[in-house]
């Protein structure tokens, strides 16, 4: 049996074919522009399109495919009239639009509340803010909305003529009972917001409906084709990374660095803690939920060291050319890695990063090495504070495009202390999106027997105590930082 994964991202779309367990093929299409000039907006009509188009050239090389799954990013969300019109441009979590109307809904709803029901601290990043902002703005465009879609139920809706959101994606929206699994109409009565204008909550991997009858001829396909909503990428990630139990979790690092923790909600002795320093709450298997350690520059700060000190560099790999050049030794320096703000444990848009303890002796490789150890300080910061609430995090599977960066692993293995797995497919979102297709029941396709048939840890990467006893005491430096720099 062939099974497509289809992974929507912000700057392109991705299909991994399975065979049977196995991947075979895959195929990317950037859309034909990134983003509208502000950098802070999408038009959905590129993303529709790339999607259209990678299944279109894998039907056409492999028409017996009998199910699609779809996985997307979070939080933004498309507009559509009676007619499916697009009536505006799709807003990025990184929009401005929408921080007035964070005040809205602190006046009308309070941070306990929405906390409460879900599981968030109130942000213009969340779709709500948002969806708010063009109700108030723009009054003509909002009388028109026949549907407010997120990307996943946006993809499915085009591919089936059926409306489905999974429960992981709708609570990015803010709207969203995590507890009830529902609309919340306690938060949207209280903004006038008709909760019809979404589409229906669905367990995550829910079957939404058949690829349409438009679709099978254009493609050729003359058996039916079966579209999954999957789940928002972060969760697709961890279960295609196999976390299926309290205390694993998944680490994905690619432009920003997302750790999704895996726990049971009711032994948490005060869950408070978690949208009040930012870590939202999302349903995940059973009566698991994961809540995401998130730093919006990891791969992006260590993009900006290399444009910045290295740009002169010519060669094939540029990270094998500055692993090769650091020393071995604990950096000198600090660096505190908000470049873009702090997201969790520190919500905090305005703080900035800082590179503290430079001399006239520092080189821009101990700058890269230090910046290494930041990001890896960033989520030992934030692991602790889970420990310190009662969340044990006891290893970390390696996914994105950072878990290319063997230095890297064996840094962040040594600064947590814990053993940090290599998968060896870095697109774990396609595999999680193979895995709810599964015709077995999670547990059964997680099994660690059945699930290393599909997907093989290639490496572990083992703290090594010495250099955690140095780090150790680098690190209690590290814990001051966001105060002293807070202050300037």
């Amino acid at each position: 049996m062939f099974v497509g994964g289809i992974d929507v991202g912000t700057t392109g779309a991705k299909i991994t074919i399975f065979e049977n367990g196995k991947i075979v093929d895959s195929l990317y299409q950037k859309y034909a522009h990134d983003r509208f000039s502000n950098g802070d907006e999408l038009d959905a009509s590129l993303i529709k399109n790339a999607v259209f188009y990678i299944l279109h050239e894998t039907l056409k090389k492999y028409p017996a495919i009998e199910k699609i799954g779809v996985t997307s990013f979070g939080e933004t969300f498309v507009c559509l009239d009676a007619n499916d019109n697009i009536l505006l441009p799709s807003f990025l979590y990184t929009s401005k639009i929408g921080v007035e109307e964070t005040r809205e809904i602190e006046e009308k709803i309070g941070q306990d509340l929405i906390g409460e029901i879900t599981g968030l601290k109130i942000d213009s990043m969340f779709s709500l803010p948002k969806i708010l902002y063009i109700k108030n703005n723009l009054p003509e465009i909002y009388a028109k909305i026949d549907k407010i879609l997120l990307i996943e139920d946006y993809i499915t809706y085009c591919l089936t003529g059926f409306r489905y959101i999974d429960y992981s994606l709708a609570s990015r929206t803010m709207c969203f009972d995590v507890h009830k699994k529902i609309w919340s109409e306690t938060i949207l009565n209280k903004l006038a917001i008709n909760s019809d204008l979404f589409s229906k909550p669905c367990k995550t991997g829910e079957f939404c409906g058949n690829l349409n009858s438009e679709l099978l001829k254009k493609y050729a396909v003359n058996h039916d084709v079966k579209v999954y909503a999957i789940a928002h990428d972060q969760i697709a990630n961890a279960i295609g990374s196999g976390i299926i139990k309290e205390g694993m979790s998944v680490d994905g690092n690619g432009t920003c660095e997302c750790i999704s923790v895996c726990y049971d909600i009711n032994k948490v002795e005060d869950a408070s803690f978690l949208c009040n320093e930012g870590y939202c709450v999302v349903p995940y298997l059973d009566n698991l939920y994961v809540s995401y350690i998130l730093n919006y520059t990891a791969g992006a700060l260590i993009d900006w060291v290399v444009h910045t000190y290295f740009s002169d560099y010519v060669g094939e790999n540029i990270f094998e050319f500055l692993n090769e050049n650091i020393s071995d030794n604990v950096s000198d320096l600090m660096v505190l890695p908000y470049f873009s703000g702090c997201a969790t444990l520190h919500p905090d848009k305005d703080i900035r990063g800082a590179i503290v303890n430079l001399s006239l002796e520092t080189s821009k490789f101990d700058i890269y090495k230090a910046t290494l150890e930041s990001l890896c300080f960033e989520m030992k910061l934030n692991i602790e504070n889970f420990k310190k609430h009662g969340v044990s995090i006891n290893s970390l599977v390696a996914t994105g495009g950072g878990s290319n960066n063997d230095v890297y692993l064996q840094m962040k293995a040594d600064i947590l202390n814990m053993s940090i797995y290599k998968i060896s497919y870095k697109d774990a979102g396609t595999v999680g999106a193979f895995i709810l297709m599964s015709e077995d029941d999670l547990k059964t396709a997680l099994n660690p027997k059945n699930f290393s048939k599909i997907v093989e840890f290639c490496r572990v990467f083992e703290p090594n105590r010495e250099k955690n006893a140095i780090y150790e005491k680098k690190f209690l430096h590290y814990k001051n930082m966001y105060k002293s720099i807070k202050g300037i």
